[in-house]
């Protein structure tokens, strides 16, 4: 038995022995040494790729609060801004000390938010700033902010037909343009240079948070799905409050739709529309398809104006909707193309501002013009150039048609008009020269306005309100202007 058992072992050692010798198909040495070396080649590559990698950045974050007790159980976030994150985010919680720390990639440009309780943080001092973060590699900082008191803004989201909007984007930023009025815009209306923001989800049941917003005017953008508008509350936060819930209904899936229509009853292809909130700072564009249809939204609840512009020779065509309405049309009609040239006397051409008052007024700057989509009727075309020459052509008969009818304006110096507005009531202006209106506006009390007119019988009149809005002329003076090298003054209202 104890023959058997050696005679056992010897085998064992000698198969083991037999692999130890065995060759490397690859680099023909034995197996044991080819691992050996392959281990070592791949430490030695791996240290190689450590030392190669670039240095992280070491931002150690300290925050206290207005008392300058530590700042304890506030979640950070550390976002990549300005371009598509390949990086981040970096979440941490400050400990009992009001520290938390983060290592990232350097030469980042960097966005930190604060949390606490569920809602997010402002009313930081100072306020952080992608500059105050951006660290090179290897770079090690200390950045250090206390959180001011403020107002706690909770609110819910939901839509028309009160249902719950939750895991909504919503972004509170500074918006000194809010009015005490609080009212919804679209988010051209509330945008701000404004470092000053936080960011936030709705929860499942539509409800939200921040913490410690400051006094003034702010913007809560609301960003969802296609079937929510891309819009912004604009409201104002008190100096002494400290609490306020906003209950916000954002309406899904309305629309305005219909189809545009030539001048001949037929589709029109391509035309653009442009639809302008009356109840709301919210607007929106489309092109019509090759039926003419037509479909804008998302948007806001409320009542819009609608416009339809179509080729050149075509008038506009506009209306009044409310968001909605899915059967609306809108039909243009032809009308009439001016090609406007400004010259001297001797015919060099001049940068003007050319005016067209008429039934389709419109205001363009240079020389040579293309006044389209005109509505037949007598216009009158004033240009004015910057160092106070001016021109006039009186009833310009404008006829619908495809060719562009020819105009040639010659500007000349002018007799400069310097009107005052005395008293303690808003006025409407009117400068006539010739009988033919040339420039108008509003003044407030105390105000001041200059315009240029071509020598001859100038009038200048003062209005109560427009005549369609039952304004009434409290005042008009004339005289015949022919000095070119001074400055008539006409002003209205007893001194304040």
């Amino acid at each position: 038995m104890r023959e058997r058992a050696l005679a056992g072992l010897a085998v064992v050692f000698g198969a083991v022995g037999l692999a130890w010798l065995a060759l490397d198909a690859e680099s023909g040495v034995p197996l044991a040494s080819a691992r050996s070396e392959r281990t070592a080649s791949s430490a030695e590559r791996s240290t190689d790729e450590l030392r190669a990698a670039p240095a992280l950045a070491h931002l150690d974050a300290r925050l206290r609060e207005a008392s300058g007790e530590p700042a304890r159980g506030v979640r950070v976030t550390l976002r990549v801004e300005g371009r598509a994150a390949t990086s981040g985010p970096w979440t941490a919680a400050t400990d009992d000390d009001g520290g938390c720390a983060f290592e990232f990639p350097g030469d980042l440009s960097l966005a930190l938010e604060f949390g606490r309780d569920g809602g997010a943080l402002l009313g930081l001092d100072p306020q952080p700033s992608s500059e105050s973060l951006r660290l090179a590699p290897g770079e090690r900082a200390v950045r250090e902010w206390t959180l001011r008191s403020g107002c706690r803004l909770s609110g819910t989201v939901s839509d028309q037909d009160a249902r719950v909007l939750g895991e909504l984007e919503l972004e509170l930023r500074e918006c000194p343009a809010a009015r005490a009025q609080a009212c919804w815009g679209d988010g051209l209306a509330a945008l701000s240079t404004s470092a000053s923001s936080a960011r936030t989800l709705s929860a499942r049941d539509g409800n939200f948070a921040f913490a410690g917003v400051p006094p003034g005017g702010w913007a809560l953008f609301v960003r969802g799905g296609e079937d929510l508008p891309r819009a912004a509350y604009l409201f104002r936060v008190g100096a002494e409050e400290r609490a306020r819930h906003l209950p916000l209904v954002l309406p899904r899936r309305l629309r305005v739709s219909g189809r545009v229509l030539d001048a001949q009853g037929g589709p029109c292809a391509g035309a653009e529309l442009e639809l302008i909130g009356l109840d709301a700072s919210f607007q929106a564009h489309a092109h019509s398809a090759s039926d003419g249809r037509f479909a804008l939204g998302p948007l806001l609840d409320g009542r819009y104006r609608l416009e339809a512009r179509g080729t050149e020779s075509c008038v506009p065509a506009t209306g009044v909707v409310r968001a909605g309405e899915t059967r609306v049309e809108l039909r243009l009609a032809l009308g009439g193309v001016l090609r406007v040239r400004v010259h001297d006397g001797s015919g060099a051409a001049v940068v003007a501002r050319v005016e067209l008052l008429g039934p389709s007024a419109q205001s363009e700057l240079g020389s040579d013009l293309r006044l389209a989509r005109l509505a037949p009727g007598r216009y009158a075309v004033v240009a004015r150039a910057a160092d106070g020459r001016v021109g006039v052509l009186q009833d310009v008969e404008v006829e619908s048609g495809l060719a562009p009818v020819p105009l040639d304006v010659v500007v000349q110096p002018g007799c400069a008009l310097r009107l005052l507005l005395r008293g303690d009531e808003r006025r409407l202006w009117r400068a006539t020269w010739s009988r033919t209106t040339v420039a108008s506006g509003w003044l407030e009390p105390g105000g001041e306005a200059s315009v240029s007119v071509p020598p001859g019988p100038v009038s200048v009149s003062w209005w109560s309100d427009l005549e369609e809005n039952g304004g009434v002329r409290a005042q008009e003076e004339q005289r015949v202007l022919t000095r070119t090298d001074e400055v008539a003054e006409f002003g209205h209202g007893a001194p304040r």
